[in-house]
Order: structure tokens, then C-alpha cells, then sequence
């Protein structure tokens, strides 16, 4: 069974690779809502739990990412954001994020790569216009 998320698995069930997926749901879910409510410290700490249950949780790591990012931590939002497209290369939003990281950083070519990554897996998504808008900026 496949969720939401992309990821797939039993609740509850902790496998021979050790992932245990309730423990990971359960943090992934503390971690989103204090996002949200801009508890940007205690949403890594709930993160990095939810990646030491599900090291291969890309909605964790793309999580975490953000986090850090509006945490004004870039390189660690790069490291998560990086280890999202690696476990999955179709990620639209760790591509858009990725790039904004890159843009942020003055780091124009890879911000333009991972923009265009972003465009062409959703040309049409809800971020394209405004990503397209910057990638001519950066050309």
C-alpha cells in the first residue's frame, strides 16, 4: 500500500531494516504542525525522529529541509533537500525547495538546475510561473 506520501508500508510494522513506520507517522505529524505554527526548533528535533524511524522518509527529509531553511540553516537544508531527490528524484516540491536554497545561497547554477528539475516534473504546478519568472532572472 502507497499513501499520500509516496512512502510505502505496514503501520506499526518494524521490519528487518529497522524503519518503523507508526513511530515514523507519529513524528512526522508532531513535526508538520509545529512548522506550522513556526516552532521551527522543535519541528527538526520531531523531523530528525521520524528520519532515525524511516531514514528513507522523503517527506521527512523535505520536511526538515524547509525547516532548516526558515531556520536560516542553508547547508543543512541542502544536505535533507539533496538526500530527498537522491531517495526520490520525482519530488517536485525538494526541487523547488533545493532551488530556492541554491538561490539563496548566490549559487546560480545549481538553483537554475534544480528550478528547471522542479519544471519539468510539474510545468504546470502551482509554483511554475513564478519559477520560470526567476529562472530567467538567473540566465
Amino acid at each position: 500500500e502507497t499513501g499520500e506520501t509516496g512512502e510505502t508500508g505496514e503501520t506499526g510494522e518494524t521490519g528487518e531494516t529497522g524503519v518503523d513506520l507508526e513511530l515514523y507517522a507519529r513524528e512526522l505529524a508532531r513535526a508538520q504542525k509545529k512548522y506550522e505554527s513556526g516552532r521551527f526548533r522543535g519541528a527538526i528535533s520531531d523531523f530528525k525522529r521520524a528520519i532515525i524511524a524511516n531514514p528513507e522518509g522523503v517527506v521527512a527529509h523535505i520536511g526538515i529541509a524547509q525547516a532548516y531553511y526558515d531556520a536560516s540553516n542553508l547547508a543543512l537544508a541542502v544536505q535533507h533537500g539533496k538526500t530527498a531527490v537522491e531517495l526520490d528524484p520525482k519530488q517536485a516540491r525538494a526541487w523547488l525547495l533545493l532551488g530556492t536554497v541554491y538561490q539563496e545561497q548566490g549559487k546560480k547554477k545549481p538553483a537554475a538546475e534544480a528550478y528547471q528539475r522542479y519544471l519539468d516534473l510539474k510545468p504546470d504546478g502551482e509554483f511554475a510561473a513564478d519559477v520560470r519568472a526567476v529562472l530567467r532572472m538567473l540566465q
